[in-house]
């Protein structure tokens, strides 16, 4: 609980840091995704989502997966609805907190074809950790009503 609590602390004093990112290129982001993604899971999402907003023009730093739930919104992402009849866009992305074996959690970006991390995905839940869970998505402000 204390190591969740100096992150959350942690994420706070970075985005009082880098506040008023406005602007995300999804193209970038989804093209480094799509030209960089493995065929498998290298265990690594959270590098490769970070890297992916990183070529998206916003200053990611690397965290858990999990702990990009508190992140994103530091960085304009607005957590959205994904009920029934959600069509993700590109620059979704979906955080999975920590489930099952997983300590680390799990984070992926819609490239606008298909769910990526470290690796292209075949379907949000990716593995059997995550089954029954649900994870929490997120749209950057600046495509929010485009």
């Amino acid at each position: 609980m204390v190591k969740k609590a100096l992150l959350v602390l942690l994420v706070v004093v970075l985005g009082l840091h880098i506040r008023g990112y406005n602007r995300f290129d999804v193209d970038g982001a989804s093209e480094w995704l799509k030209e960089n993604s493995m065929a498998r899971s290298k265990t690594c999402c959270a590098w490769w989502v970070m890297r992916a907003m990183q070529e998206g023009g916003l200053p990611a730093v690397i965290l858990p997966a999990w702990a990009y739930e508190y992140y994103l919104p530091v960085l304009g992402f607005q957590e959205i609805e994904a009920g029934k009849g959600y069509k993700p866009e590109k620059g979704d992305i979906y955080v999975y907190q920590r489930a099952g074996t997983s300590m680390w959690g799990h984070i992926a970006m819609w490239t606008g074809e298909q769910w990526m991390s470290d690796f292209r995905q075949k379907g949000v839940c990716v593995s059997k950790n995550y089954q029954g869970v649900k994870p929490v998505y997120f749209r950057h402000r600046s495509q929010i009503g485009n």
